[in-house]
């Protein structure tokens, strides 16, 4: 077909068919904006703040994708102007038919000396990504997905089935490099084989993941901020949302999925919202994201013509460390998004006096004067807290209390310190296993522990913060940084009274396995007795009784 008939034909098929969808998504919000005008008055927006937040992220990281696909066809690229380059072609997918993206890319890394070869075969790899990481994400909704089209008779088939389908092919892909050294495939199947080792893939694999996440989040944000959405069918929507992308991408004709994306998000939130504010808050998401998208094509643009030194030396960093980037970018992601849930729980009162109440109480009679001292639970006297618990590391919260007297203050200080225990599982993993992709992994899997995430979000405990502690101790011990060793168990040891039996299995190591006889007697038996005296002295004599948790382990109880 001639190239200027396809276009006419991709124009004159694509815009009607979007416009049409979009006419009639208007047409239903319209038709009863009067119901619906009360929820203006409620737009909430640091969720719209955070949604282009995670959209904006979403973008940098499709970008970083794409330029890792060229780096490893040993390409040598700037990453700013790759990033500025690809963001700007993005914006052919505006034109009817989303071929236009892929022709926008290739006339602009053409002229970067990149080869055919080298953008068709990242194209198909980037192709082959999206479609299995957004497919998994996508299968969180799958509950969603069978009840807004219908799909009950193949509820079976798709839950068993499809997940089964779609773990054997990523696995397939996955040691493609491998099997075909023993299979002989065909010459198109070969096509489709990412040319790269299983370390390179499976980090491809994990940007990719993770940018659909950051989509799928930011969307949910985006609609939260006009409407309320069940917390609890949170994964559900995200799952969802992803799927609606994915179905505007299959949509090839219409500009960028223009109105098809839009009508799956506005019949599956019919399922929670009415169905005209679902129209407008799916056309509302779409513009939010174009937003995020100008947003980081200007900083694209800023940074690739920006001649400041400190940028250049930013940039030549991320570039020759790509993993420790992802990891610093993801640590962000995860103190903002936890921060901010944790504050807006204790904002609309779920946090309680156990025990974001008694600790705050604590920092603040430490900042004025009353040193470690709160009201008694049982009673309204004033008492130590060293009467429940020794964790003394409230009181080197009373410094920060200097700049904002405030229970926030502990929520925001635990995400960021909780959150810094993944650089710990990066340092390990990176020395242990001597692959930077893989601790990559292991230190993602950390933001992704349900128990950290619960600790984080449920009031502050300052012994969620032992988890990075005691991280950073056994990465000391390991490196046999004795001196740092020393100061992270102590403050681990701070969060609570029984974490020194930990740092006391950490003396038995030293003894053992590291040979250092008298300094692994001394942890041990430092912690050791320490343990006893909180335990069976201390904190009993500051009560008046044993203590309270030994009662747990009574006979009969």
């Amino acid at each position: 077909m001639p190239k200027n008939l396809r276009s006419t034909l991709t124009f004159l098929l694509g815009w009607p068919l979007s416009l049409i969808a979009i006419f009639f998504l208007a047409r239903s919000f319209l038709s009863k904006t009067n119901s619906i005008a009360f929820d203006f008055n409620h737009i909430n927006i640091p969720f719209i703040l955070l949604g282009l937040g995670f959209f904006i992220g979403y973008y940098f990281l499709r970008s970083f994708i794409w330029y890792s696909l060229l780096v490893s066809h040993g390409n040598n690229l700037n990453l700013s102007e790759s990033l500025f380059n690809w963001s700007f072609a993005q914006l052919r997918r505006y034109i009817p038919g989303n071929i236009w993206a892929v022709v926008g890319v290739s006339l602009h890394f053409s002229q970067k000396n990149v080869s055919k070869k080298d953008l068709s075969s990242s194209f198909i790899a980037e192709t082959v990504l999206v479609m299995l990481t957004s497919s998994l994400i996508a299968f969180l909704g799958i509950s969603l997905i069978i009840s807004t089209f219908h799909l009950y008779s193949l509820d079976a088939f798709l839950r068993t089935f499809g997940i089964s389908l779609l773990a054997i092919v990523t696995f397939l892909y996955m040691f493609s490099g491998y099997l075909t050294t023993f299979i002989k495939v065909p010459k198109i199947v070969s096509y489709a084989l990412a040319p790269f080792s299983f370390s390179r893939l499976i980090l491809l694999w994990g940007l990719m993941l993770l940018s659909f996440l950051c989509y799928g989040i930011g969307t949910y944000f985006i609609v939260s901020s006009l409407s309320y959405i069940d917390p609890h069918l949170f994964w559900v929507f995200v799952g969802y949302f992803v799927f609606c992308l994915l179905v505007g991408f299959a949509s090839f004709i219409t500009p960028t999925g223009l109105g098809v994306r839009e009508g799956a998000m506005a019949l599956g939130l019919t399922s929670v919202i009415a169905g005209p504010l679902a129209s407008f808050i799916s056309l509302f998401a779409r513009l939010c994201l174009i937003i995020a998208e100008l947003c980081f094509l200007g900083a694209a643009y800023f940074f690739h013509k920006t001649k400041t030194v400190v940028i250049k030396r930013l940039l030549t960093w991320i570039r020759t460390n790509p993993q420790s980037a992802v990891l610093i970018l993801c640590y962000a992601l995860f103190v903002l998004y936890f921060a901010f849930i944790s504050v807006l729980r204790y904002e609309n009162f779920y946090a309680g006096r156990f025990d974001l109440g008694n600790m705050e109480q604590t920092v603040w009679n430490t900042l004025h004067g009353n040193i470690f001292e709160f009201t008694n639970p049982n009673g309204t006297t004033i008492v130590s807290r060293l009467s429940f618990h020794a964790d003394f590391i409230l009181v080197l919260f009373a410094p920060l209390y200097f700049f904002w007297q405030d229970p926030r203050m502990l929520l925001v200080s635990q995400a960021v310190i909780t959150g810094g225990g993944a650089f710990f599982v990066y340092l390990l993993a990176k020395d242990i296993i001597k692959n930077k992709n893989l601790a990559l992994i292991f230190s993602l899997l950390y933001f992704l522990n349900p128990s950290l995430q619960r600790s984080v979000i449920y009031d502050f405990h300052a012994v969620t913060l032992a988890t990075t502690f005691l991280l950073g101790s056994f990465y000391c011990m390991y490196k046999k940084k004795y001196g740092w060793f020393v100061l992270f168990s102590i403050l681990a040891a701070l969060t609570k009274e029984q974490i020194w039996a930990i740092i006391a299995l950490f003396g038995v190591y030293i003894f053992i396995f590291q040979k250092k006889r008298i300094f692994g007697s001394l942890v041990f038996i430092f912690s050791s007795l320490t343990l006893y005296l909180l335990i069976w002295k201390i904190i009993p004599q500051a009560a008046g009784s044993q203590h309270f948790a030994l009662s747990y382990y009574s006979n009969g109880e």
